[in-house]
């Protein structure tokens, strides 16, 4: 008896698959799909006006930089309150 390597044995299992075959059914014509109904009028999809960054407040999206002006105020008064001493343990 041979010892055969791995890709002799891949090499051989093509032959040995066309003489017992497969147990998978050929595959079954399915034809063309219907697409478009006969008589029916194609009508264009909606096209809506692009949003622009300005416009985007008007829309519930972030508020612009001008009307931010109050919050940085906030944001600078709280980063220039002294920082907290690290507790020790004692």
């Amino acid at each position: 008896m041979i010892n055969l390597t791995p890709g002799r044995v891949a090499q051989s299992m093509i032959s040995v698959l066309v003489e017992i075959g497969t147990p998978a059914q050929s595959p079954k014509p399915r034809g063309k799909s219907p697409g478009w109904a006969k008589g029916n009028i194609r009508t264009k999809l909606p096209r809506y006006p692009t949003v622009k960054k300005a416009d985007a407040y008007a829309f519930g999206g972030a508020k612009p930089y001008a009307l931010r002006e109050p919050q940085r105020a906030l944001h600078q008064a709280r980063a220039s309150r002294p920082k907290k001493s690290p507790k020790v343990a004692a």
